[in-house]
């Protein structure tokens, strides 16, 4: 059973370990700052915050991962969104992970757009992302430079109109605390 609470300072070394993982940060934009105050400072920031919400993910009660809504704007209800195991052991999860989240967000936060960002080398994600009925929008190429390397970021999006249309994923519910 997934359920999903709002991140909190007793994730924070949780959230650590996890972003210290190479088949996490090798698909965000940023290494890891091994400073651990300035995580400690961006959880404090995060938790209270209105534009970004961070919930982490459990499966039976252990924590996997971490996933959030970001850059959320209320006057037109939209918001960007991103999301990564931590735990390599709950993998396979991370493809059923999705419909839950974006059932809470369009039917309980009541957005009308999601749009996220893939950097083009995360083939897995942009494939699960498709599946689910996000649409590619457009390239932003050699966008990232990272580890001695440009990247291009692919920009897909989802509207609540296109999700009302996944009737076979509405039945994915889960708790958010």
């Amino acid at each position: 059973m997934l359920t999903f609470k709002k991140m909190t300072l007793l994730d924070a070394d949780e959230i650590f370990q996890w972003r210290k993982k190479e088949h996490v940060t090798k698909y965000m934009y940023t290494n890891l700052d091994e400073d651990k105050n300035k995580h400690l400072k961006w959880v404090r920031d995060n938790i209270d915050s209105k534009e970004n919400q961070y919930y982490v993910i459990y499966s039976n009660d252990v924590k996997i991962g971490l996933i959030s809504l970001n850059e959320i704007d209320y006057r037109n209800n939209r918001a960007s969104s991103g999301f990564y195991i931590g735990d390599q052991n709950y993998s396979l999860i991370a493809s059923r992970i999705l419909p839950y989240f974006l059932n809470y967000a369009f039917f309980e936060f009541n957005l009308n757009k999601i749009v996220i960002e893939v950097m083009s080398n995360n083939l897995g994600m942009k494939k699960m992302d498709l599946h689910y009925g996000f649409r590619e929008v457009g390239i932003l190429q050699d966008h990232i430079y990272k580890d001695e390397k440009y990247y291009d970021v692919e920009i897909l999006e989802l509207t609540k109109k296109k999700w009302n249309t996944m009737v076979k994923f509405h039945s994915l519910i889960a708790s958010f605390e």
